[in-house]
């Protein structure tokens, strides 16, 4: 276990090289500047000035030599767009705000998930079964914007009950993290559906029944701790695309997230900005993973870490 994990440390560090250094490259191939924008007009001299301040006026491969050591060393700079700030103070800011969306839409998309893929499991009814297969497909094919934009037309202006703009309140969360659960929540109850009747088909299954152990313990005991490594392997990566924050739907709600600093530092060419967001993200990605393969190891023994 030890071996593996130091091992896929070391892979996660060579991963975030190779992002650091694609994001550096891509941000420097998009025209213009931060002081060149259509919005901002400034003198050249002060254009100068900037460019010498954040080195941009030196050769590339400078740069990009500049950036990785302090990328190493986790310091990111000041924002170039936002005077004054600085890359982490922006990250420690506005990451809170995704991480608590984040946490919202995951557990109610797996207790909802769950929940909806056990019933069908153990439901005989073919129309019940009917309605979460015709559920499931519409959450994974719409994607989540279109979602969104219908809830807050439904719920936030046609019948104004509930807040729109902001994460201000308890209520404030219920529509950002209904448009965000809709496709996870459709994975998860397909997966467990599936799952568990693999695992219900198993011969000590029958074999439980066969000695007269109650269908609940059955299920409860038996069944759903084998059936959850689908799960569990999808929740993983899932769970690290939920509280990075997701690019759109920050941006429809005017959520202060680190989604919504994502897009912002895009359009406004913020690099220090960009580049310290790509790194903090892939750190976060690589963790969970790694934690997601371990949980699935101590969940299922047959699982051989090592190897």
């Amino acid at each position: 276990m030890t071996s593996y994990v130091l091992k896929r440390l070391l892979y996660g560090m060579l991963t975030l090289l190779v992002l650091a250094t694609v994001v550096f490259f891509l941000m420097k191939s998009i025209p213009g500047s931060p002081f060149e924008l259509e919005d901002k007009i400034f003198p050249q001299e002060y254009i100068d000035n900037l460019n010498a301040k954040y080195g941009l006026d030196q050769p590339i491969y400078v740069q990009y030599f500049n950036y990785m050591k302090n990328a190493l060393t986790g310091n990111f700079d000041n924002s170039m767009v936002m005077t004054g700030m600085s890359v982490t103070y922006i990250i420690g800011r506005s990451f809170p705000a995704s991480l608590k969306l984040g946490l919202c839409a995951f557990f109610f998309s797996l207790i909802v998930g769950v929940a909806l893929g056990t019933a069908g499991a153990l439901s005989k009814s073919k129309k019940f079964n009917y309605v979460i297969s015709v559920i499931t497909s519409l959450g994974i094919s719409v994607p989540n914007f279109f979602v969104a934009m219908l809830l807050m037309i439904l719920l936030g202006v046609k019948i104004p009950v509930l807040p729109i703009v902001g994460l201000k309140t308890p209520l404030h969360y219920i529509l950002p993290t209904l448009a965000l659960s809709f496709n996870p929540i459709s994975m998860i109850c397909r997966l467990t559906r599936n799952s568990l009747r693999d695992v219900l088909s198993q011969d000590y299954i029958v074999l439980a029944r066969s000695k007269g152990t109650s269908e609940r313990r059955i299920v409860l005991k038996h069944c759903l701790k084998n059936a959850f490594l689908p799960v569990l392997t999808y929740s993983g990566p899932q769970f690290s695309a939920l509280i990075t924050g997701s690019f759109v739907i920050e941006s429809l709600f005017s959520i202060p997230g680190i989604g919504y600093e994502f897009v912002s530092s895009v359009s406004g060419r913020d690099y220090t900005l960009i580049m310290g967001l790509a790194v903090f993200l892939g750190v976060i990605v690589i963790l969970i993973n790694l934690l997601t393969d371990i949980l699935s190891a101590i969940l299922s023994p047959q699982i051989k870490l090592e190897k």
